[in-house]
């Protein structure tokens, strides 16, 4: 008699490979050496402070920090970024566990070395640095504090997005582990709530266009999610309006239907407000980059907008190969590519679950096709807006400051784009499901070895 195999479900592989893999990295990853963590780390230490910006020398906006933080970030950092070929000298790890909080002993530290994101993705990084402070733990262990509370909060996030998806489910896991997104979510970076927000956003919007009757549950998860996302980074504000695809008579009568509306368009609003109130608070402290004005080259946008989306097209075109590379996996500070197998096969796995993780009954009409079209569109152009204007010399034909990683929280919804009901596969059968898990454990097992190669081999 044989033996069948047990079943695997698309969350339990988000919750099993994502929990043991991200603890890894949450620990194994050496500090700092995830993008803009340094800066990251000191956003959420003055935010479990209050968030209270100071005037500095020469009138300069900032705050007052630990000089202990400081010296952990220069101690860890040690020219590692951009480097591949430097290795974390032996010793480090020691020596900054030896630096003591000092919490009394303050240095200035300018904005434009902080973030201007909202404190929203934020608290579970500022909650672990309050407990730090409160304990007076070294610095080096309240970074590892903040990363692994921002790990779990993202990490229950996207497993309750994986959940409660009609279909998409073994897609949404898969983007869930994609390697890229499993070394940002065990960082202090805002990207780990960010894509968990996407995620979340577009389950919902899913399982109230698609899944069984809505309820007010559901409605609530999607008005959450949209919110958090908005709050987090602006910049994909576009992508909660995707709800347009569910039909009215799914979420009730008239009066339901206004009141949700009433209150989505609030929180999007409110959101928005917050967002740019606070990347308005720092932004004139922000260093100019090389010839960079972000008022000007706005004024570039809105006078020549024709031209900016050409030049925001060739350049999606021209970088397409560094951005997927940066999106399904280059870890480091951008500069610790996965290996060219697992890079390809993970992007077409993705596209083939795309294309197939459904069953055929779910079908988009034309118009749906068009909406969605216009909001991943909408999105691509304020992405490569919001670069063009801060790291672009004025009036430039190439955008500068694109990282793959952008594209993560964009995923989710702009899959949906792929959804041919004529290739839908159940792919819930024990032998796809355990093989789908396989490949998802056999990619971050790849992805921690090039992690562990790239700082810690001989």
């Amino acid at each position: 008699m044989t033996r069948s195999l047990p079943a695997m479900t698309p969350e339990r592989a988000a919750l099993w490979i994502g929990l043991a893999f991200g603890l890894l990295f949450v620990f194994l990853t050496p500090p700092f050496q995830v993008p803009d963590e340094n800066n990251h780390f000191r956003r959420a230490y003055l935010i479990s402070e209050g968030d209270r910006l100071v005037s500095g020398p020469g009138g300069m906006a900032g705050a007052y920090l630990p000089a202990s933080l400081e010296a952990l970030i220069a101690n860890t950092l040690q020219g590692l970024p951009f480097v591949p070929g430097r290795k974390l000298a032996p010793g480090t790890l020691r020596a900054a566990l030896a630096i003591p909080l000092a919490p009394d002993v303050r240095t200035f530290v300018p904005v434009r070395d902080m973030t201007v994101y909202t404190a929203v993705p934020y608290v579970p990084q500022a909650l672990a640095a309050g407990i730090g402070r409160l304990c007076r733990l070294p610095p080096l262990l309240i970074l590892y504090a903040c990363r692994l509370l921002n790990f779990l909060a993202a990490l229950a996030l996207v497993v309750a997005a994986v959940r409660i998806a009609p279909f998409f489910r073994w897609l949404f896991a898969g983007l869930a582990l994609t390697p890229m997104a499993m070394f940002l979510r065990s960082s202090a970076s805002p990207d780990a709530l960010t894509f968990a927000a996407a995620a979340l956003v577009a389950s919902a919007i899913l399982a109230l266009a698609w899944g069984p009757a809505p309820t007010r549950g559901r409605l609530v998860v999607f008005l959450a999610a949209a919110s958090l996302l908005v709050l987090s980074k602006g910049g994909y504000f576009p992508l909660p309006f995707a709800a347009g695809l569910v039909p009215r008579q799914r979420l009730g009568g008239a009066r339901r239907q206004a009141a949700a509306v009433a209150v989505f368009l609030v929180l999007i609003a409110g959101g928005m407000a917050v967002s740019s109130w606070t990347v308005a608070r720092s932004a004139t402290q922000v260093p100019v980059e090389i010839g960079t004005s972000p008022a000007a080259q706005a004024r570039v946008i809105v006078a020549r907008p024709l031209r900016f989306v050409g030049v925001a097209a060739r350049d999606y075109v021209d970088h397409f190969v560094r951005y997927a590379v940066g999106f399904v996996g280059n870890l480091g500070w951008l500069d610790t590519p996965l290996p060219k197998v697992i890079l390809v096969g993970w992007a077409l796995l993705l596209l083939a679950l795309a294309l197939t993780d459904g069953p055929p009954a779910i079908a988009l009409a034309g118009w749906q096709r068009l909406a969605l079209a216009a909001i991943v569109a909408g999105t691509l152009l304020i992405i490569s807006a919001s670069q063009y204007m801060t790291f672009t010399p004025l009036g430039a034909d190439v955008i500068g400051g694109i990282q793959g990683r952008y594209f993560l929280p964009l995923a989710p919804t702009g899959a949906l784009l792929l959804w041919n009901r004529k290739l839908a596969r159940d792919l819930s059968s024990p032998p796809v499901a355990w093989s789908l898990f396989a490949a998802c454990a056999l990619a971050s097992a790849v992805a921690l070895a090039r992690m562990l190669w790239r700082y810690y081999g001989a």
